[in-house]
């Protein structure tokens, strides 16, 4: 998946939980141990080294499950 692609899911996830939580979540993601916000697509770039540890199969994984999970909640 393209960086620019995963900060759209990302920020898309971002915006529904901040929205849930009717205050701004970023920075409150797992991943976001890792964000560098003056990076471009920070999000995405946090979100592929925070699970580069994992084997590619379980990343892919991981992503399709942020996906699937994204889609039944819109």
């Amino acid at each position: 998946m393209e960086l620019n692609v995963l900060q759209k899911m990302l920020d898309e996830d971002k915006w529904y939980e901040s929205e849930r939580a009717h205050r701004d979540v970023c920075g409150e993601f797992p991943y976001c141990v890792r964000c560098d916000r003056k990076q471009s697509f920070p999000c995405a770039l946090a979100y592929t080294k925070f699970y580069a540890k994992e084997d590619r199969a379980d990343f892919n994984k991981n992503i399709d499950t942020a996906f699937k999970e994204r889609s039944e909640r819109l």
